[in-house]
């Protein structure tokens, strides 16, 4: 697959790439408080996490790909279990807060186009595929779908923090 990927990898983002990538840039001022109900410890797990973000687009196999995402959810997970003890059965509504905020603070650039990659080479319709694929789907869409109602802001508010994340000065 190494040898290939040159020739059947996309060298440009696509539009759906770039309209996820400049709308979780433009989302960047949201903090945790905004989406998560809990305080837990992202000053040391989020920079980890994020960088796995940046080694799904970096890796040139789709296992290797769909392995960076089952490592973000891994650390999620873990990141939770370590806040709520390990007694605590994790489920959708704890991880996806966490994996929304994260994916803002990622911003990963090509996301669209890795996982069309994953789903073009791996069967992504049964079991583990698809739960994780669908979980970083869902992460996207809810970052393409975000506006001042999720926030309890007017929509001059929204779009000044939006703005601003853009063009800071």
């Amino acid at each position: 697959m190494n040898k290939i990927y040159d020739k059947i990898y996309p060298i440009e983002p696509k539009k759906e790439d770039s309209e996820i990538y400049i709308k979780a840039i433009q989302l960047s001022w949201i903090e945790p408080n905004l989406i998560i109900n809990k305080d837990y410890i992202y000053e040391t797990s989020l920079p980890d996490i994020m960088h796995q973000f940046q080694n799904v687009t970096l890796a040139r196999t789709p296992q290797k790909k769909f392995s960076y995402i089952q490592k973000i959810l891994e650390l999620i997970n873990n990141l939770i279990k370590f806040n709520e003890g390990d007694k605590k059965d994790i489920s959708l509504d704890d991880v996806t807060p966490v994996l929304f905020y994260i994916f803002i603070k990622a911003h990963p650039f090509k996301i669209y186009t890795d996982l069309e990659f994953i789903k073009l080479f791996l069967d992504t319709k049964k079991g583990v595929y698809s739960f994780n694929i669908k979980q970083i789907e869902s992460a996207a869409s809810m970052v393409m779908n975000c506006n001042e109602k999720n926030f309890g802001l007017t929509k001059e508010e929204f779009d000044k923090n939006c703005n601003k994340a853009i063009n800071p000065n």
